[in-house]
């Protein structure tokens, strides 16, 4: 998971790159589900 959060933080650094704004941030969004993000397609489906 940490290489997901790194990935989405560094996201924000590159071109082209847009803002959803959102009431909260996704660790508080996805936390009712965090344990079961794991896997090869972490990132994709984040």
């Amino acid at each position: 998971m940490s290489e997901a959060s790194g990935l989405l933080a560094d996201a924000a650094y590159r071109p082209g790159f847009h803002y959803h704004p959102m009431t909260h941030n996704w660790h508080t969004l996805t936390k009712p589900f965090f344990r079961r993000l794991h896997g090869h397609k972490q990132v994709t489906d984040a």
